[in-house]
């Protein structure tokens, strides 16, 4: 559209406000920081027959906002950063290879990455050619880390983000009825943090400070026009929650009290005319139903 037009032109950043979950066969759209959504995904996972790796991989989705292919880029030298505790530095998508950005997690995700690589059972042991542990690494210097990448196919190769998508995420998500990419999980940390933010800040300059500093952690190139985005997905779905919710409310309760007392709407009767195809002209009667 042109300028003159004073429709803004697009953003080039499509964000989806919703997942969706299959209810009684019917397809139904759940807002997007419904916190519930990373347990239904983990419970999804389970009951499908993730092992180890699947949930250390979707948690930190959840946890540290990433994508998924810089999760699965993760190395361990990435992890070493944190003395393999809850950080890992990872690649942004537009640094091209760069670490410029790192993931922050919760210790009990921290306590299963740990698990999942030491298990020689079930975890990435079992796959590794070299049979590493955590205590191995310990001995290995930054560049033997680099070339450790943390989750392993049973085949010893890297994960791939098609496979991780189409083996273990939409198969998982398809049989328990629920419908979003894995990209939703960065969606929903970022819509979270900000719902976190303008709830509890104290002050204006607070949120402001805080909005900066997620800006900072989420290594945003284009951090005005990416943090419009989100905000417009929350302050939407706001308006649904206080405003929207306020005005049919209100609306219910006209609409009891003129069933109690239909005399309420006495002083909008209109007056009948004796020829209504007369009075009005014939285009608009036809469009307004006057006239068949």
């Amino acid at each position: 559209m042109p300028a003159v037009s004073g429709v803004d032109p697009p953003s080039g950043i499509r964000l989806s406000a919703n997942f969706f979950r299959c209810v009684d066969r019917e397809w139904l759209p759940k807002t997007i920081d419904d916190p519930d959504f990373p347990h239904l995904v983990y419970k999804a996972g389970k009951e499908y027959g993730w092992g180890l790796r699947e949930l250390c991989v979707v948690r930190i989705l959840f946890e540290g906002g990433g994508r998924i292919s810089e999760v699965l880029d993760l190395t361990a030298l990435d992890w070493f950063t944190s003395q393999f505790l809850n950080q890992f530095q990872a690649r942004n998508k537009g640094s091209f290879g760069v670490r410029t950005k790192r993931f922050v997690v919760s210790s009990a995700t921290a306590k299963l990455v740990r698990r999942y690589f030491d298990d020689d059972a079930n975890g990435r042991r079992a796959h590794d050619r070299q049979g590493l542990c955590l205590a191995d690494l310990e001995k290995m210097d930054a560049a033997e880390l680099a070339k450790v990448r943390l989750f392993l196919t049973t085949r010893g190769g890297p994960v791939s983000p098609r496979m991780f998508r189409s083996d273990y995420w939409n198969p998982a998500l398809r049989a328990a009825g629920i419908a979003a990419p894995p990209h939703i999980a960065r969606h929903w940390f970022v819509t979270n943090a900000l719902r976190t933010i303008e709830r509890t800040a104290t002050d204006q300059n607070e949120m402001v400070r805080r909005k900066a500093e997620l800006v900072q952690y989420m290594a945003w190139k284009t951090a005005e026009r990416t943090l419009k985005a989100y905000e417009h997905v929350v302050r939407d779905s706001d308006f649904i929650d206080t405003t929207l919710n306020s005005i049919h409310k209100a609306m219910k309760q006209r609409e009891q009290q003129v069933k109690k007392d239909p005399g309420l709407l006495a002083q909008f009767a209109t007056v009948q005319s004796h020829d209504v195809s007369k009075a009005l002209d014939e285009d608009i009667a036809i469009l307004t139903g006057a006239l068949a």
